[in-house]
């Protein structure tokens, strides 16, 4: 049986994700937010600070702010 296109969805068009119910709580756990990309973005760090020193982009960079951030990584 195949399935076409404009009968994939049961709204047709684009639709939006509804917003969550007020007082539900939040699904992400505190420790998943805490370390977000932290090891991603720290193996990246020597190709992030080159190309932030080639555009001129250090006053931008927000990965000090970050709790995980370790910049000799």
């Amino acid at each position: 049986m195949a399935v076409s296109p404009d009968r994939a969805s049961g709204v047709p068009g684009t639709t939006r994700q509804p917003p969550p119910e007020p007082g539900r709580p939040d699904p992400m756990s505190n420790f998943i937010k805490g370390g977000e990309w932290g090891p991603g973005f720290n193996a990246q760090n020597k190709m992030l600070d080159a190309h932030a020193e080639k555009y001129n982009l250090q006053d931008q960079d927000w990965r000090p702010a970050r709790p995980w951030y370790k910049p000799d990584q």
